[in-house]
């Protein structure tokens, strides 16, 4: 679409060449003849001017010719600006300005988590270099010796066998164990559990069902330990089993005491004992007992 100038020198230019072609087509006034001097010439016929009108291809040709010339002289006079590259460096350094945002906020979070993971790390060896102090300076519980007492009846507090003979397991018998801290700080019991089983075979894994509170505190030992009539007593349920599975199986007994070290952390020290014909109780080593 052209611009206003040149439109409005267009409509000029087809202006004066209308203007230009009324005037040719219009007749000049011929002179009056003189009386005397055109008496020669009554006989003679003058010619007369024709004028050609312009055709609408000539005239659209006209228009455009002068439009073009003065579009022409236009750019001239007015060239053209350079292209404007600030929109584009503006977003260049909005991107750089964001990318760099980015940037900044991806090693923070790498250093947070750096930092959280350096100091988790030196908390968990300070918590570790702890636990070793503890371990070293803490109670350390040990199973000093156990038996089989049989008593005059149960419940009674009257022994008749102390400690019982090895051989088939009698009735009216207590499972006593002496225990001593070999640790250098007292030794705090909170937990004690007791189980016994009779079999061919014992299981993979101990399950530990009868556990008690138990509030001993022991400073060094070794002390014999009565347990509850519960825990300790030799039932003849118990007595009946044994019996039935000798002398292809055996009589076991497996405890697990929970104690507290210096940390106040609850730790466990388990023990497994097997009664045997000839030697009474024999301690033995099973991954999960011991």
């Amino acid at each position: 679409m052209l611009k206003s100038p040149y439109v409005i020198l267009g409509l000029a230019i087809l202006f004066a060449m209308f203007g230009d072609s009324l005037g040719q087509s219009q007749p000049k006034p011929q002179p009056q003849n003189k009386p005397g001097a055109l008496s020669t010439q009554q006989g003679t016929t003058q010619p007369s001017t024709t004028v050609n009108p312009l055709t609408p291809e000539q005239i659209e040709k006209a228009i455009s010719d002068g439009v073009n010339a003065a579009a022409k002289q236009y750019e001239t006079r007015h060239p053209a600006s350079p292209p404007d590259n600030s929109g584009w460096w503006f977003n260049f350094l909005l991107v750089a300005f964001t990318g760099g945002l980015v940037a900044v906020g991806a090693g923070q979070c790498f250093l947070f988590f750096w930092t959280l993971k350096a100091t988790q790390t030196a908390a968990e060896a300070a918590l570790h270099q702890a636990r070793v102090l503890a371990a070293a300076e803490g109670p350390i519980p040990l199973i000093h010796s156990m038996k089989l007492v049989q008593y005059q009846k149960i419940p009674g507090e009257i022994p008749s066998a102390d400690p019982f003979p090895p051989g088939p397991i009698g009735p009216n018998c207590r499972f006593i164990f002496a225990i001593e801290n070999k640790g250098r700080t007292p030794l705090r019991m909170i937990e004690i559990c007791v189980e016994k089983f009779a079999g061919s075979v014992l299981p993979n894994k101990p399950i530990y069902v009868h556990a008690e509170p138990w509030g001993l505190i022991l400073e060094k030992g070794p002390t014999w330990v009565r347990l509850s009539e519960d825990q300790g007593n030799i039932t003849p349920a118990d007595v009946g089993a044994a019996a039935a599975v000798y002398p292809n199986g055996a009589f076991w007994v497996f405890i697990y005491l929970g104690y507290l070290n210096l940390l106040d952390e609850k730790v466990t020290y388990k023990f497994l004992v097997r009664w045997d014909l000839t030697y009474g109780f024999v301690r033995e080593n099973r991954p999960g007992y011991t």
